[in-house]
């Protein structure tokens, strides 16, 4: 490959993996689940594309490029309808609505 593609896959694997350890720490470090739901949202949402679409670059033919691509795209996708059902769920559970009120 070229200098500049593996430099971008260089590039985007970095602040994949960033965004993955920020994700993980914000999931030990916050005690409100609702916080914890959005830094699980950012792993999947942001994360792991970036990751996907690195990895995607240093493939080395077309085949598994579009395998990687596909993947990114399902949990760019998927992401926010899991942290809205995972939130709802857990408004549902707790009794408690927006703004922590409790709903009757």
């Amino acid at each position: 490959m070229s200098a500049p593609v593996d430099l971008a896959a260089d590039v985007l694997l970095a602040a994949g993996g960033a965004v993955l350890v920020l994700g993980a720490v914000g999931l030990v470090v916050r005690r409100d689940v609702r916080d914890r739901i959005h830094y699980a949202a950012l792993t999947s949402v942001v994360g792991a594309p970036l990751v996907v679409v690195g990895l995607a670059l240093t493939a080395g033919s077309w085949h598994p490029a579009v395998k990687l691509l596909l993947v990114g795209a399902l949990l760019a996708g998927t992401g926010p309808a899991l942290s809205t059902v995972t939130g709802r769920a857990v408004e549902r559970a707790t009794g408690a609505g927006r703004e922590g009120r409790r709903e009757q």
